[in-house]
């Protein structure tokens, strides 16, 4: 398997280890040529190009799109447009200069090409791997009665970037859809309330699924200290990292929930590794993959997303906002 990371500083670095773990032969586009005679000094095993253009044209089987949010829809579509399957860092597409229905149409275009080509679209959205972590150690807490009522939803996610604003929300938020949509996966938006406050949004989410009607209230915002906690029906698990110090430069991932802890898989390895699956078996995402990375939850996430942001658009909260 052949695989093309656009962006390789950033989360890009990260793409390229875990592709070549796996196995895969790999290439990345830099932002420029200076760049890419750079890269290839520190990294000479790794053919490195300094436009997108010359990335796409070395017969790839695929291309994973970690370069800057507004150049996710240029970069996709030439992808797509080649036949390659495609996974997108969040979001799928953003620009700050158009509307989020244009954002929205822009993200219809993007799947529509992907169809036609029969290639598999995509978002990085890894984090939802820790679902199916969550559901088992919820047993282990409550007991083998416990029973999971799906009454409630929440979330709470810092991150420690220098950001504001949408472009916060635009970062974290499609983390916090794609865990709604593993717990319910044909949700609906009815109502939405909410604040920002001190580079902090609070949002309260009127959620439909399956003809019943759930509160979901989502934290996000920039801190010092990473944070993330989720879960239903009040049982919140926290998601602690650590250095591995048998691999240098890894981390070790683990989900607490009450006084109980496990280990789980990192994240971004259990995201790439079903999506090197799906596209070498060439097919869409099944099982564990489909919760991963499912291109039909992807473009449910995105039409969440956008709603979100039209109603931020339209509320108080705009004029705290430097749009």
């Amino acid at each position: 398997m052949k695989v093309g990371i656009i962006g390789a500083k950033g989360i890009g670095r990260y793409h390229v280890r875990e592709f070549l773990d796996l196995g895969a032969e790999v290439a990345v586009a830099c932002s420029s040529e200076d760049s890419a005679r750079e890269y290839r000094k520190v990294h000479p095993k790794i053919p490195a190009h300094g436009t997108v253009d010359e990335l796409l044209a070395q017969g790839l089987d695929a291309v994973s799109i970690c370069s800057p949010n507004h150049m996710h829809y240029s970069h996709a579509k030439s992808a797509l447009k080649k036949g390659l399957h495609v996974l997108c860092e969040k979001p799928l597409n953003w620009d700050s200069q158009k509307t989020p229905e244009e954002n929205l149409m822009q993200s219809f275009e993007l799947f529509d090409i992907a169809k036609s080509k029969d290639a598999i679209l995509t978002v990085n959205t890894q984090l939802v791997s820790l679902v199916l972590s969550y559901t088992g150690l919820y047993l282990q807490v409550t007991g083998p009665d416990g029973d999971l009522e799906y009454k409630s939803f929440n979330y709470k996610h810092y991150i420690s970037r220098q950001e504001e604003g949408v472009e916060t929300l635009v970062d974290i938020l499609p983390h916090a859809l794609a865990m709604l949509l593993a717990f319910y996966n044909d949700a609906k938006i009815l109502e939405i309330s909410g604040d920002y406050d001190k580079n902090r949004w609070h949002l309260s989410l009127t959620v439909s699924s399956q003809h019943e009607v759930i509160p979901a209230v989502l934290e996000l915002g920039i801190s010092s200290e990473k944070l993330l906690e989720f879960g239903i029906d009040d049982m919140i698990a926290a998601r602690l990292t650590e250095t591995d110090y048998h691999k240098p430069g890894y981390l070790k991932s683990f989900l607490k929930l009450g006084e109980k802890s496990i280990e789980v898989d990192d994240p971004l390895a259990v995201s790439i590794k079903c999506f090197s699956t799906a596209v070498q078996e060439h097919k869409k995402p099944d099982s564990l993959s489909n919760l991963i990375v499912s291109p039909e939850m992807a473009f449910s996430n995105a039409k969440l997303m956008y709603g979100i942001i039209d109603w931020v658009y339209f509320s108080p909260i705009h004029d705290k906002l430097r749009l």
